[in-house]
This record gives C-alpha cells, sequence and structure tokens, in this order.
C-alpha cells in the first residue's frame, strides 16, 4: 500500500507537471481519488485528444546501443530493420529486445528546448545531467561507428551513427511538427511517468453546464454589489452614493485588468471579486467615520475632508498590505485553483485602493463646492 500512494504521488505530481507547462490550460484541478486513481479537471482544453495523449504518454526515453548485425531498413518510422548476417529482414521490436539501454530520460536536465533543424523540420535539443556527462562522452568515445537508437515509449525515433565522442548534449529528430517538438519538450521536462496510466473516465461538461455556475455566480455578485451599495447609500447619504459611484469604477477597472493580462476567470476567480467587494468598501467607511469625527470636531468642510483622508490613510493602507501579504502566500503555496482566487484577490485589493483613496477624494472634494451638496 505504501508503494502504491507513493507511486500516485509520483504520477500526479508529474502530471501536475505536464499540464502546468501547457500554457492553454488555466487552473486545473489534480487530486488523488483513493490510492490508484488520480482526478484531473482542466477548464476551456480545445484540443481534449492531444491533452489526453500528452497525459497518458509514459515519456520513457532510452538510449540504446543497436548490436552491430542490425540496420535500418525504413529511415522513417524505424519499423523494419534488417538483419546482415541472415539477410532477414526483423521488427524494431525485436532488435531493442538485443539492444541494451545505456541511458534513460532520468539522467537528463529539465531544460530541454525547441529547435529548427537543419532540414527546416523541428528538434528537441537535451543536456545531461553533470554527472551523467563524463560517462555518456566515454560510452559514445568507446562506440564510435556503431547505431545508438533514441527510443521514447518503444518507439525508435532516431538510430544515428556515433561518428564521434559526445561531450552531453544533443539532439531528437524524427519528422516532427512544431506542436509535436513542444509536446516532446514539455513530457522530457517533466519526467516519465513510473508506470502506465491507464484513463479509466473522461467526460466532458458542455459549455451550457459551465456557462449556468458562471451565471449564478455572477448573480451572486450582483446582489453582494446591489447589498453594499444599498446601505452605503442609507447609511452615509452622499458620500455614500459618492462611495457608489467609486464601487463602480473598481469594477470597471478589474475587469479592464483581467482583460489586459488575459485573465482567465473561473469560479474561485469570481469569488476573490465578490470577496473584494466588501473590501473595497471597507476603505470608504474608515474614511467616512474619520470625516464624520472631523465634523463633530467643528472643523469646516473642506478641512474635514481633507483631515478624514489623511487620518485615515494608515488604517486603509495597513489593511490592504496585510491582504496582498496574505493573497501572495496563497499564490505561492497554493494549487492553480488557490492561485486563481488569489491573483483575482491582488488584483481586486489593488484596483479597489485606487478607486476609494483617490476616486473618493477627487469626487467629494469636487462635491463639497456646492451649496445643494
Amino acid at each position: 500500500v505504501v508503494v502504491v500512494a507513493v507511486t500516485a504521488e509520483i504520477v500526479q505530481h508529474i502530471i501536475e507537471e505536464r499540464i502546468v507547462s501547457m500554457s492553454e490550460i488555466t487552473e486545473p484541478t489534480i487530486q488523488k481519488q483513493g490510492t490508484d486513481r488520480i482526478i484531473v479537471q482542466m477548464p476551456g482544453v480545445r484540443e481534449p485528444e492531444r491533452v489526453l495523449d500528452i497525459l497518458k504518454s509514459t515519456a520513457l526515453l532510452e538510449f540504446r546501443l543497436v548490436p552491430e548485425k542490425y540496420e535500418p531498413v525504413d529511415m522513417i518510422t524505424y519499423r523494419e530493420w534488417k538483419d546482415t548476417e541472415t539477410g532477414q529482414t526483423v521488427s524494431w521490436d525485436l532488435v531493442r529486445a538485443e539492444s541494451a539501454a545505456e541511458f534513460t530520460g532520468r539522467d537528463l536536465l529539465p531544460n530541454s528546448t525547441v529547435q529548427s533543424g537543419q532540414t527546416g523540420d523541428w528538434v528537441v535539443a537535451f543536456e545531461l545531467k553533470n554527472e551523467q556527462k563524463d560517462d555518456f562522452n566515454e560510452f559514445t568515445r568507446r562506440n564510435v561507428d556503431r547505431i545508438m537508437a533514441i527510443v521514447l515509449d518503444r518507439e525508435c525515433k532516431m538510430a544515428p551513427f556515433i561518428r564521434s565522442a559526445i561531450p552531453g548534449n544533443g539532439i531528437i529528430e524524427g519528422n516532427m511538427t512544431a506542436e509535436e517538438a513542444s509536446d516532446l519538450k514539455l513530457l522530457l521536462n517533466a519526467g516519465a511517468l513510473p508506470v502506465p496510466l491507464e484513463i479509466v473516465e473522461n467526460r466532458t461538461v458542455s459549455a451550457t453546464l459551465g456557462r449556468d455556475s458562471i451565471t449564478r455566480s455572477l448573480n451572486a455578485a450582483y446582489i453582494g454589489l446591489g447589498a453594499v451599495m444599498l446601505f452605503m447609500i442609507l447609511y452615509y447619504r452622499l458620500p455614500g452614493a459618492v462611495a457608489c459611484i467609486a464601487l463602480m469604477l473598481y469594477l470597471s477597472l478589474t475587469i479592464a485588468v483581467t482583460v489586459y493580462f488575459n485573465v482567465t476567470l473561473t469560479l474561485p476567480g469570481i469569488a476573490g471579486i465578490i470577496l473584494t467587494l466588501g473590501t473595497a468598501v471597507d476603505a470608504n467607511v474608515i474614511i467616512f467615520e474619520r470625516l464624520k469625527e472631523e465634523l463633530q470636531a467643528r472643523r469646516s468642510l473642506r478641512s474635514a475632508v481633507a483631515a478624514g483622508f489623511d487620518r485615515a490613510w494608515t488604517a486603509i493602507l495597513d489593511g490592504n498590505v496585510t491582504t496582498l501579504i496574505a493573497a501572495a502566500v496563497l499564490y505561492w503555496l497554493g494549487t492553480s485553483l488557490i492561485q486563481g482566487f488569489a491573483a483575482m484577490l491582488a488584483i481586486g485589493v489593488l484596483c479597489s485602493l485606487f478607486t476609494a483613496v483617490t476616486v473618493t477624494r477627487w469626487l467629494l472634494t469636487m462635491i463639497i463646492e456646492a451649496r445643494w451638496a
């Protein structure tokens, strides 16, 4: 049971590394179920079959020294080989069974890159770990003019001749497109799975169901916004109305920042925005209470507004900085869903800090000049 549990945790970590490396997937949910299952939920996947292929691939890379009697017949797929001693054509499976695996993907550094090859195809450049470079150099030096097959998931991708000693860097090529090379780089950097992965169940949630959840969350945000605005107007009257205008500007700024940085707005992100609705008004509440204290001290309206904002600034800054620290810790230590919540929380706090201190003060300063106010 311990071995299975440890293996499941390793598999979960590798899968998470692969998914996080895919830029088109944001805020995935990866969790272990029991001792031998892992649940993966990914929003907004446009190519589910490609993602499944990446998840299922064990990504076991091997460098195999081919016996001298074999040479490839099919130079594209390397499925057929010729036995020069008997003249017969044999399969790659037989050649692989008789070839020794000298090095594996575990000997590589996780820094593989995609490059354009000399023939225009895409290749993946790799580098061995420092402790393996000398061994690889010595191995290639001793086997000059021998064939070294580069094998990925039991399939031969390349079968080059060793022309000279190789210090520890190399490339993998094989008529790959840019997308295939990028997927291979991703797999090599994330590491090989210790066991084969079997897809037990694959379900796709339609956009209608996702839209329904988003609609309910947005309705909750509208209700919360309306309740906050109603309270501010009833309790603080005209300053409360000014705070409501600043609150609407805060929402506009938050949405603008979200769109500009191309942030995927998922349910945790919407929860972060709803939470910052309360903190956005909190700064206005502190300012207005300070303003009331200044007016009770019989100061003029203009000086009361200036003093109220100045005295409230320290408390507002402390409250928002501590919230930003909490958001930073959540983003640093949390999983993808928590990171989405933390990111929207930080964006909301920064936008609310600007609107509460700058916009509200500017509007109040303008209004106090009018007699009707």
